[in-house]
């Protein structure tokens, strides 16, 4: 019957968002439950019951994680009944089930026992790697990342609170426990260590992003004054020629102010088209010029003749090389500062050209209908 079940049960253990509560723990629990069983000498009966329950006791963790004991236990009952079970045995692997509770004081030693194989992966070399899929489940049910730092002192927390019912269990299990508590100690002592240290790059982290953000903006200002003056030029140059250049014939007065207007609004599109003209400045690359800091991948100048693994190696290197990454982020911020700086120095000169040849064309034009 034990094989019947072990095919049974597959069916409830299909979702994969459950990464420890699968049929994979189900097995172990079963494969713990008989090895602690034979330790405590109980009843070749009694194991059986055992087994059963082991292989259920999960079986209803998709369904409600928050009552799958009871769940489990109906489905154990079911299938139990479909074997031709007696109503004694059906109500013993009922409690057993029931029994896995957390909140739960186990009672007799068969209870005593399905508890110390539930958590026998506490005791295991493979801890690790079920806490991890424990974490990561409970991260799929609350649907967002859980804190690093709290999980391990949750964990510790638990394993410092634990104890083996069965003598058998603390005799097959503790020794790793502690060695798995003792590596769970170090492991928050070192993400504490880190976070300390990480808190001041934060702040550096928080420099580069204001600062690269208001060069960024200024830059998007810049293109928009130099938008204006192109807009407001190119309207006066199409009045200036539909309507000025028309009349001059018949007023040789005004040849002179026109053709100073048309000069004044043409060197005043020529700067403000050099302040939003692209201008590229790239490094050549190579890995030894980016290794020596010479040249910034971050720019895609830089990057963009460069093959797809050749970026993502640099991109690598710049992840794992704390160094190389702040510089190039430096080298990132001083050109975009140096483009700045030739943006507002040619929309300068472009809104001076504009503002002193407007004033002189309109004394032209004035001086021009004084003569006339």
């Amino acid at each position: 019957m034990i094989d019947t079940a072990k095919e049974y049960i597959k069916q409830y253990f299909t979702d994969e968002r459950f990464g420890y509560h699968c049929l994979e723990h189900s097995t172990s629990v079963y494969e713990q439950v008989t090895r602690i069983s034979q330790g405590e000498g109980v009843s070749d009966h009694e194991i059986y019951l055992l087994q059963v329950a082991a292989l259920f006791h999960d079986t209803g963790y998709a369904e409600d994680p928050s009552r799958h004991e009871e769940i489990g236990a109906d489905i154990a009952a079911d299938f139990l009944k479909g074997q031709g079970a007696s109503d004694e045995d059906i109500a013993q692997v009922r409690r057993l089930i029931i029994a896995t509770q957390m909140d739960r004081e186990p009672t007799g030693l068969l209870e005593q026992i399905i508890r110390d194989a539930d958590l026998a992966h506490i005791g295991s070399e493979v801890f690790k790697e079920n806490t991890l899929k424990l974490k990561h489940e409970k991260e799929h049910l609350l649907g967002s990342a859980m804190d690093e730092e709290k999980w391990l002192e949750n964990n510790i927390a638990f394993l410092d609170q634990h104890k083996w019912y069965t003598k058998s269990a603390k005799s097959l299990y503790n020794k790793q426990k502690k060695a798995n508590l003792s590596a769970q100690k170090k492991k928050l002592k070192a993400l504490q260590k880190d976070n300390k240290v990480s808190k001041p790059e934060k702040g550096v982290e928080t420099m580069y992003r204001v600062a690269l953000r208001n060069h960024n903006q200024l830059s998007k200002i810049a293109d928009n004054k130099a938008n204006i003056l192109l807009s407001i030029t190119a309207i006066m140059l199409s009045l200036i020629l539909s309507n000025l250049t028309t009349k001059i014939d018949s007023n040789p007065e005004f040849l002179v102010p026109t053709i100073l207007i048309i000069v004044v609004n043409l060197f005043t599109m020529f700067y403000a088209i050099l302040a939003i003209r692209p201008n590229i400045n790239s490094v050549p690359y190579s890995r030894e010029n980016f290794l020596k800091n010479k040249v910034n991948i971050l720019f895609f100048g830089n990057f963009n003749k460069m093959s797809i693994d050749e970026f993502e190696w640099g991109m690598n290197h710049l992840q794992e090389n704390r160094e190389l990454l702040y510089n190039s982020l430096s080298k990132d911020l001083y050109y975009l500062g140096g483009v700045l700086a030739k943006k507002y120095k040619y929309l300068k000169i472009a809104y001076t050209i504009f503002m002193v040849g407007l004033i002189i064309s309109a004394l032209a034009f004035i001086w021009s209908f004084a003569i006339a």
